[in-house]
């Protein structure tokens, strides 16, 4: 990765480019609940978008979905659960024969679409982050199916890694193609 797709960005860039919207991912993975914060604080996040299908974690408790919202609220960010973006969903008509999420299903159905868009409408009122478990971005849904549809409308979408770096989307995406 070279030095231009991996920096800090300064403060005014890191969620919003000129009139360009601008969506951070991040994934909890095993962090600390205060070294995720303070890597929201510093990438300049006002509000979290969980889109983990079951904000519930039995290894990294503090990353139930009402702790997580407790922290981040008291830090000064919004919490925020959309379900209907989740990876795994519920309703087993998104699932193929063998169980597995179809993200191409997934990416059609209307609850999905419908919360994208009020995710996209939403993220110029505040600096926002979607957030999930996987830490690494490359191998969450976040970047398999909800990055592609966000760039189709118009954001530009950067990860944010566990040391606190904001990363641009493109290397990520190319290491899955």
């Amino acid at each position: 990765m070279d030095r231009r797709s991996r920096r800090r960005l300064p403060a005014a860039a890191r969620t919003r480019v000129g009139a360009v919207r601008v969506i951070l991912t991040v994934g909890h993975g095993n962090l600390p609940q205060d070294a995720l914060i303070r890597n929201l604080q510093g990438a300049g996040v006002e509000r979290v978008i969980d889109v983990r299908s079951r904000p519930y974690s039995r290894w990294h408790p503090h990353f139930n979905r009402r702790r997580i919202a407790e922290a981040l609220t008291t830090a000064g960010m919004a919490y925020e659960w959309e379900p209907a973006l989740g990876g795994k969903p519920e309703d087993p008509s998104l699932h193929t024969t063998d169980g597995t999420p179809d993200y191409a299903l997934i990416a059609r159905h209307k609850p999905f679409l419908d919360a994208l868009d009020l995710l996209v409408a939403t993220s110029a009122e505040a600096s926002t982050a979607i957030m999930c478990a996987e830490g690494d971005p490359a191998g969450c849904h976040r970047t398999v199916l909800i990055v592609p549809l966000l760039g189709e409308r118009g954001v530009t979408v950067r990860h944010l890694l566990k040391d606190g770096t904001v990363v641009d989307d493109a290397p990520t995406t190319a290491r899955l193609l």
